[in-house]
C-alpha cells in the first residue's frame, strides 16, 4: 500500500489601492519581471497606468475585481 502526502497551500488574496485612489481597494496579481523580482497589478483594467498598487491589508471593494 502506498502512503499519499498531502500538502496544503494557504491561498491568500493580495489587496491594494492604485494612485490617490486610497477608497478603490483592487484584488492585486504578483508577476515577476525578467530580474525575477515580484511586482503587483491589479486584476481588473480599471486600476492598471494609475500608479504602482500599494498592498494593505483591507478587504477588496472593487466591483470590477469582484465581478471577475
Amino acid at each position: 500500500m502506498r502512503s499519499v502526502t498531502v500538502v496544503e497551500v494557504e491561498a491568500t488574496t493580495k489587496a491594494g489601492t492604485v494612485g490617490e485612489d486610497v477608497l478603490t481597494v483592487h484584488e492585486l496579481i504578483t508577476k515577476t519581471n525578467t530580474d525575477g523580482e515580484p511586482y503587483f497589478l491589479t486584476k481588473c483594467e480599471s486600476g492598471r497606468g494609475r500608479g504602482t498598487p500599494t498592498e494593505w491589508l483591507r478587504q477588496v471593494n472593487c466591483r470590477e475585481c469582484l465581478a471577475e
